[in-house]
């Protein structure tokens, strides 16, 4: 009678364990996917943060000096797709991947502008005008970047990839020049 008992109970052990197993690894696959997901998007954030950062004047080659108002440049095209690929991707750790990112519609426009303030001068109650000449960038572009699951299982919930896209549109100052009379 012992003998039958313990076999059963051996029985219900397996059956158990292969009701447990299949859901364990289903739980352990998608924080694996999802977790996978998490990074990628973030990844993709930080570069794109990064990248309107880290292009400057001087690797678009702008030679436009400071001291003349009114001068505007305009790079796009490759040029400024690359600068802003390589920016992403350099600020980028591990498990980017570059092949799935696509930099469209690259854009800099690079403008000075003049502007005009009153300063105290060296005399008691002197007053004099001063100018500043800022040098500005308009940076645009399109970036797309595809998430594809990291093992299989992902597809059952995001198919074969994510598509992210954001419009990078940021002006920022490049240089200045200040001059009092």
């Amino acid at each position: 009678m012992y003998l039958s008992k313990l076999k059963r109970e051996e029985g219900q052990t397996l059956v158990e364990f292969a009701i447990v197993v299949p859901l364990l690894l289903l739980i352990i696959f998608s924080i694996i996917e999802f977790g996978w997901f998490g990074y990628q998007m973030n990844l993709f954030n930080q570069g794109y943060m990064h990248a309107s950062w880290d292009v400057t004047a001087a690797e678009l080659n702008d030679l436009n000096p400071i001291t003349s108002v009114g001068g505007t440049a305009t790079y796009d095209g490759s040029l400024v797709e690359d600068l802003i690929r390589n920016a992403i991707k350099e600020s980028s750790l591990w498990g980017f991947e570059e092949a799935n990112l696509t930099v469209t519609n690259g854009k800099a426009v690079l403008t000075n502008t003049e502007s005009t303030f009153a300063v105290p001068g060296r005399n008691s109650g002197e007053v004099i005008n001063a100018t500043t000449i800022t040098r500005s960038m308009k940076l645009t572009a399109t970036i797309t970047y595809k998430i594809k699951p990291l093992i299989g299982f992902g597809e059952v919930f995001f198919g074969n990839s994510i598509t992210m896209k954001k419009e990078l549109d940021c002006v920022r100052v490049v240089g200045s020049q200040h001059r009092s009379e």
